[in-house]
């Protein structure tokens, strides 16, 4: 089938490399999937000024690493807000009520609630242990002006991050390693105005509807035009 392909469409850099490993004859060409946002508008608003605390946005699975990222949000200095459901609930939410302050866990939300959160968020926490692709939610993280800090073991993590949009962390370090966590918090504060505003550019360059629709056109008349 791959031999037989005009092109190849890859969502990630990792996808476009192995393609491009198993076939120098067809062409690949990494088009991400597009972030959406209910109201456009909105990318502008949520001052970075008024941006406090963490959001983790997605189910509650063991592979998302949820539970190590409640323990672990004592060290952020700010408080955590996790919001999903799944099979780790009652867990996420008796650590959450336990946790002193340093997470309040709120449950399922709309997607214009979940927007809210984000715009009032200094970023957006993905601490998978397993390598997913782009999360949706990510992408609507960064039309917002939420940075993104994710785990080493995700794939998409340099996407993600491209440009100094977000901090890339290892879940497996101590809380002072540079690589830690902590430490990312700690450097998205200090410069919660410039991290803010590479989120949006990099959404604008790389994850918006109207680039998607650009990259596709283009590939389209290059192949069947």
């Amino acid at each position: 089938m791959l031999a037989q392909s005009r092109a190849v469409i890859a969502l990630s850099d990792d996808a476009a490399r192995f393609f491009r490993s198993q076939s120098d004859n067809v062409k690949t060409v990494r088009i991400p999937n597009f972030g959406p946002v209910s109201d456009l508008s909105r990318r502008s608003s949520g001052a970075a000024e008024n941006r406090f605390g963490w959001v983790y946005v997605g189910r509650l699975t063991p592979e998302k690493n949820v539970m190590w990222l409640a323990e672990y949000a004592q060290h952020l200095a700010e408080p955590l807000t996790i919001v999903g459901g799944g099979p780790l609930t009652n867990e996420v939410g008796l650590l959450a009520s336990q946790s002193g302050g340093s997470v309040e866990f709120v449950g399922q939300k709309t997607e214009a609630e979940v927007e809210d959160i984000l715009l009032g968020a200094r970023g957006i926490v993905v601490p998978s242990l397993w390598a997913e692709g782009v999360p949706t939610v990510a992408l609507k993280a960064l039309a917002l002006g939420c940075p993104v800090l994710v785990s080493n073991a995700c794939s998409a993590a340099t996407e993600l991050t491209k440009r100094g949009a977000g901090i890339v962390f290892d879940p497996g370090c101590d809380v002072n390693d540079p690589k830690s966590l902590a430490v990312g918090a700690m450097e998205v504060r200090s410069r919660q105005a410039i991290y803010s505003n590479r989120a949006r550019q990099l959404f604008e360059e790389d994850f918006s509807p109207e680039v998607w629709r650009q990259r596709i056109s283009e590939l389209y008349t290059e192949c069947f035009i």
